[in-house]
């Protein structure tokens, strides 16, 4: 294995714990071909290029990643890895207004204006009244999304029921793509329908992937008595989180700050302002009518108010299903969804 590939290893390892890690827990995730010597030089250089940051002393040692070195990176990475990246271009796929936004998010970080929560967006939306998604949108995916040609009255989550197995795959392994997990779709299959891991992967992308199938199968199991909720978002964020996260971080709100990196974005700190703002976000959206507007609504508000320590745009693909998985209709996995536009639309 080349060295930059182990360096990536160990900050995808970094990335995915969201916290410190001592050594000997690190080389156990890392698996074979990591021993301490290693690990320890390879680390030192990531120290040395202002990529990790070390605390503690002698067997306490321990080490965390800077996080917008590691959105740097992972952008790098992901230009390498997705599908017809060298092709990739931005005009293809967003209008002229959100081009300028997304050339104005590229520019140096210390350049950029910081900006914090803005909660009158949120205020400002009237369940029904106003909509992300025009009349012609609206009807052009109800037409597309909709599998029930009889027009029978199904229970709710029939549709999904009924893709189950391939709907956990597709899912499962395009939101964990979006967040730079390496494993194949063919990878991600074995692992969901045989169990099979792949050795020459961390453990911390294995058990996303596995979170992804739990939190989808709550959904479909749930499906007839499923409402969105603060309950239910903060089931899907805990089995999301189950491993990757401290247990008191697990399907609850945060109690102290995050920060996105490469961006200037400052998202609110206070757990009050949080929950307030979360409770608020969840009522509006109950409150829509439209399944699809309302996935999209979801999709959007929960990952700008970002209230969890992490996995925030997780818990917002797997909630955006929440009214798919209701009104039967065609889920959204995010299939063939370029990375790099996803990224660009997030941080936009």
């Amino acid at each position: 294995m080349k060295k930059n590939e182990r360096n990536q290893l160990i900050l995808q390892l970094l990335h995915a714990y969201n916290d410190r890690i001592g050594m000997s827990a690190m080389i156990a995730e890392l698996g074979d071909g990591f021993n301490d010597r290693t690990v320890r030089r390879l680390l030192s250089e990531l120290r040395k290029e202002g990529k990790v940051i070390k605390s503690g002393a002698g067997p306490s040692t321990q080490y965390q990643i800077v996080r917008d070195e590691w959105n740097q990176s992972f952008q790098v990475h992901s230009q390498s890895i997705e599908e017809g990246a060298s092709s990739y271009q931005l005009e293809n796929v967003f209008k002229p207004q959100s081009l300028a936004i997304i050339k104005a998010i590229r520019q140096p970080i210390f350049t950029r204006k910081p900006v914090s929560y803005n909660k009158t967006w949120l205020q400002a939306y009237v369940p029904n009244q106003t909509f992300y998604l025009s009349p012609q949108q609206r009807a052009q995916l109800a037409t597309a999304g909709n599998r029930n040609t009889a027009k029978e009255i199904q229970p709710a989550g029939t549709y999904f029921r009924k893709i189950l197995n391939r709907l956990l795959i597709d899912l499962s392994y395009n939101s964990s793509r979006l967040e730079g997990n390496t494993y194949s779709k063919l990878d991600t299959e074995r692992l969901l329908m045989q169990g099979l891991s792949q050795t020459d992967k961390l453990d911390a992308e294995r058990v996303m992937i596995l979170n992804h199938k739990d939190a989808i199968e709550y959904l479909v199991r749930n499906a007839e008595k499923l409402d969105v909720s603060y309950q239910a978002i903060c089931t899907i964020h805990y089995l999301l989180s189950d491993g990757l996260l401290l247990s008191q971080d697990m399907g609850k709100v945060r109690n102290q700050g995050v920060r996105i990196g490469h961006s200037s974005y400052y998202p609110l700190e206070d757990n009050r302002r949080l929950e307030a703002n979360l409770h608020s976000l969840i009522n509006k959206a109950s409150q829509i009518i439209d399944p699809y507007e309302q996935s999209l609504f979801l999709l959007i508000q929960i990952a700008y108010l970002q209230p969890f320590m992490d996995i925030n745009k997780r818990t917002s693909r797997i909630s955006a299903n929440i009214p798919l998985v209701k009104s039967n209709v065609v889920p959204l996995s995010f299939n063939e969804i370029n990375q790099q536009d996803y990224i660009s639309a997030m941080l936009a």
